[in-house]
């Protein structure tokens, strides 16, 4: 090398390129041939790093001369930002042992003020065979511009590259196809994609991410990775996974197989996005168009689609399979009217609520309109059964509802069709579930009517009772007649009971114990009550004057088929009680067997009748199974015995003692009903029952013999008063 760097140096100095060099050895290479021909820049400096020897090429590396440059320290040509580092350099060089190369990479200045990256092997240079005198250094300087430019290019796209995947909305992976999904590499979205960092997910340190995927989805995502990567193509899957806060996410995850050179699976590559806003956005879209947006009730097409299924399922079922129900709420416009379409939305809404809490889970409900409902039973049911649910959904809805404060009430009309009648098309079904709505509101309303093969008989036979008691009242063949009340103990009128009556004219003079029954079907039921109230009060207001005619009750034989019936009555007539004479005292009949269905909705009607003040009279009590326990439960005010019960006392009357025994010490009065005979009459007084009511004691008289009676307060027995 000592020999080399000699002779490179006395060829720099003008030796001529093409003389041969001769040594002690004989003939040698051409070295200044195999110096020109080098792409790297030759030097030597001295200890104090100043340059003694430059090949040729320093010149198209820097920019400068050969010569001008020799003299001058190597420094010089160091870029200021790496000369520190240049001189660390020199002292690492020229402290090693001669031989050993030690390489660094800086930058060097041109001579026209740009830079270039430079890579320099050096090593120290000695004088003789002495490895100790060093004298300086030489070494080689190559030009690496362009790897250094690629390599910055390469980190800087790298770096942009992370930067880039770092902000993605999703979270970049490479994992293992394994059951646990473990992570190579995880960009830093997944902290905000499920709460946990990269660290905590790569290699599974705190968990493997299929601990994050819905326990219900990881097998079919399992399935249809591995179905993709069998078939080489990449896979779009859709599931749910729960974040470290537990809150449960969407996500939406494409990928595919890394695969080598030979077709080896290597590992799995993707990314993963939360499209939870999406999901819950097209829920929305969903529900708008199959849900009601008030009540979140499937809408009528919706409802509709259910009830072609149903009817496409059980075609040719002769058997009652489901049932159809429409319900409405009766003078819904009247309600609108009263207090604001916004009030009776509200009513309308809570209906639904309420119709949700009878019905199960395989049954569909709908608000077909602002009033209607649609109801869909698709359990297999037959009358009976569907009966009973009618029962629960009238009874949910005369319960009062509260709204802004407001206690409302309102009543229903509900039609019914069979899948029995064998159907082939929803469209028809709900055409005669419409056909038997609009024949229960036609008879009054708060009702439900089925339609069958029979309803348009029995609707001809119930419009000709409708016309006949049209007409009674239009010809005024309806009146009230008064049955006395007596005191048992004093003989004296303790009461008056009014009764309506029709003045039949084939038929003769009917109660209406004897028609009403059967005409309870026709829409003139309750226009017949209110008749009856009105001509009850028109009466008692011309009696006032008559002196003691405070001292005596008054009750009303108003009855129906069910307490929901007379409590819809008396909401009817509410307006004519306020108009009342202040002595007049309403007592309501209620029978036996309405007072034992001790349901809410009959609670909340008892409380309403006290709220009144309407007093209670238990009706009948003794014709059917009773229980004495009824008594005491019950907020009664009189007990009107059955004459079956008067009977009974010839043997003993161990259960009218009890009855009367009870009743007594709560406080109950009895009324004995229906005294026929003076038989009967002597068995009330002996068994000391309070009053006594029937043709007996007077026959139902017509208002003009009740002034009379008023005048005398007292009773012969089986005649009426002149």
């Amino acid at each position: 090398m000592g020999t080399l760097k000699s002779f490179a140096g006395k060829l720099w100095r003008g030796f001529p390129l093409d003389t041969p060099v001769i040594v002690e050895n004989g003939p040698q290479p051409d070295y200044r041939k195999l110096v020109r021909s080098l792409r790297q820049v030759m030097f030597q400096t001295d200890l104090q790093g100043v340059l003694t020897f430059l090949s040729a090429n320093w010149e198209k590396l820097t920019g400068f001369g050969v010569d001008e440059s020799i003299g001058t320290p190597l420094t010089d040509y160091v870029h200021p930002e790496d000369r520190k580092r240049y001189q660390v350099y020199i002292a690492s060089v020229t402290a090693s042992i001669p031989g050993e190369g030690t390489v660094t990479t800086l930058r060097c200045v041109r001579k026209d003020g740009s830079s270039r990256w430079i890579e320099a092997h050096a090593t120290p240079s000695a004088t003789g065979h002495n490895p100790r005198s060093v004298t300086g250094m030489v070494g080689i300087l190559s030009d690496i511009t362009g790897r250094v430019r690629g390599e910055q290019l390469e980190r800087a796209t790298h770096r942009a590259l992370e930067t880039l995947i770092g902000h993605l909305p999703c979270m970049v992976y490479r994992c293992s196809n394994d059951q646990h999904w473990t992570m190579i590499y995880v960009s830093p979205g997944s902290l905000e994609l499920t709460g946990y960092t990269p660290e905590d997910i790569i290699n599974n340190r705190t968990l493997s991410y299929a601990q994050l995927i819905h326990t219900y989805d990881r097998q079919r995502i399992w399935n249809e990775v591995q179905t993709a990567l069998s078939e080489n193509r990449p896979f779009d899957l859709e599931y749910r996974i729960f974040t470290r806060q537990g809150e449960e996410k969407w996500v939406w995850e494409r990928g595919k197989g890394i695969l080598s050179t030979n077709g080896e699976l290597l590992a799995l590559e993707g990314y993963i996005t939360d499209i939870t806003k999406n999901k819950l956005s097209k829920r929305q879209s969903r529900q708008r168009l199959l849900y009601d947006p008030d009540t979140g009730l499937p809408n009528v097409a919706l409802f509709m689609d259910r009830l072609q299924w149903a009817v496409r399922k059980f075609v040719g079922h002769n058997e009652c399979c489901f049932a159809l129900e429409l319900l409405e709420l009766d003078r819904f416009d009247d309600l609108q009217s009263k207090y604001g379409a916004a009030t009776a939305d509200n009513v309308a809404a809570e209906t639904g609520r309420r119709l949700l809490g009878v019905l199960d889970v395989h049954s569909t409900l709908s608000r077909m309109s602002e009033s209607r409902f649609g109801i869909l039973l698709e359990q297999p049911r037959d009358l009976k059964a569907t009966s009973k649910i009618v029962r629960q959904l009238q009874e949910q809805i005369l319960l009062p509802f509260m709204i802004d404060d407001v206690e409302i009430y309102v009543t229903a009309s509900i039609g019914v069709a069979l899948s029995s009648t064998g159907y082939e098309s929803g469209e028809h079904m709900l055409c005669d579930a419409a056909t038997a709505l609009s024949r229960a509101k036609a008879l009054g309303g708060a009702r439900y009517e089925v339609f069958d093969l029979h309803l348009h008989a029995k609707a001809a036979a119930q419009a000709q009772i409708e016309r006949e008691i049209k007409d009674a009242m239009c010809n005024r063949e309806m009146s009230v007649y008064w049955q006395p009340v007596i005191d048992l103990a004093s003989g004296n009128l303790a009461g008056l009971e009014a009764r309506l009556a029709w003045k039949h004219p084939r038929r003769g003079l009917l109660f209406a114990e004897h028609f009403v029954p059967g005409a309870e079907d026709t829409q003139l039921i309750l226009p017949l009550w209110e008749y009856m109230l009105l001509e009850a009060c028109e009466q008692m207001k011309a009696w006032q004057s008559l002196p003691g005619f405070e001292d005596v009750g008054i009750n009303i034989e108003i009855f129906g088929r069910t307490l929901f019936d007379a409590d819809s009555i008396m909401r009817l007539g509410e307006h004519l009680l306020q108009a009342k004479p202040s002595s007049f005292s309403l007592a309501l009949g209620i029978p036996e067997e309405v007072l034992i269905q001790r349901t809410e909705a009959n609670e909340q009607m008892l409380d309403w009748l006290q709220a009144k003040q309407i007093r209670l009279i238990l009706d009948s009590f003794g014709a059917g199974a009773c229980s004495l326990s009824m008594l005491r439960r019950t907020p009664i005010d009189m007990i009107r015995i059955h004459p079956s019960l008067i009977e009974e006392c010839e043997d003993g009357g161990p259960l009218i003692q009890a009855v009367l025994a009870l009743a007594h010490a709560l406080g109950i009065s009895i009324i004995a009903d229906r005294i026929q005979t003076e038989r009967q009459l002597a068995i009330a007084r002996k068994q000391n029952i309070d009053y006594a009511q029937g043709d007996l004691i007077s026959p139902p008289l017509e208002e003009a013999h009740i002034r009379a009676l008023l005048n005398q307060r007292q009773i012969a027995m089986g005649t009426s008063p002149a």
